[in-house]
């Protein structure tokens, strides 16, 4: 088991990552645990190449179930954040793409629009109209 030391971020302590290897059975391939929360692959979640508009993204994460679990969300721009920061070559040796991932946080300069972060920087884009397609990581 592969398992790494994390910093406290943005006030969330990340304890640990563990690569997939040391996961519950039936997690998605690339699936990760990072302070406290499971995450699915960025890239494996949703449609296609796991990218998709901000409905269908949502909808795949509240109906998403892995892993015995049917808890699976949408994470917030801290979350995500804070995810970006941890590990950025974990999350590649996991097989993460490190591009606009969606947050379920709700852009404040539009009113139907929603923030993504961008895994490879950690940078928060407010340019979350729910048509663009961008990838979806669900947590729990």
């Amino acid at each position: 088991m592969k398992k790494l030391t994390l910093p406290a971020i943005g006030g969330l302590l990340l304890s640990s990552l563990l690569l997939p290897s040391a996961l519950a059975t039936n997690l998605p391939e690339g699936a990760v645990v990072s302070g406290g929360f499971t995450w699915t692959r960025n890239n494996s979640t949703a449609v296609g190449n796991g990218s998709a508009a901000f409905g269908l993204a949502k909808q795949a994460c509240d109906n998403l179930t892995a892993g015995g679990y049917t808890d699976w969300r949408l994470p917030t721009k801290v979350e995500l954040s804070a995810l970006s920061a941890s590990s950025k070559t974990a999350l590649t040796s996991a097989g993460w793409t490190l591009g606009n991932t969606w947050s379920a946080t709700p852009n404040p300069n539009k009113g139907s629009g929603y923030l993504s972060v961008v895994l490879n920087n950690g940078l928060v884009t407010a340019t979350g109209d729910p048509y663009l397609t961008h990838y979806v990581s669900c947590v729990r």
